[in-house]
């Protein structure tokens, strides 16, 4: 399990960053359309 530790940070960062992106992506897509 310790071994895997690092792996798991880096997979948490990774998904992290990608949720942030999609969020950004999403409401970018929104404040378009609304307008």
């Amino acid at each position: 399990m310790e071994k895997l530790m690092p792996y798991m940070a880096k997979f948490a960062f990774g998904l992290s960053m990608i949720m942030f992106v999609v969020g950004g992506v999403l409401a970018l897509v929104a404040l378009y359309n609304h307008f």
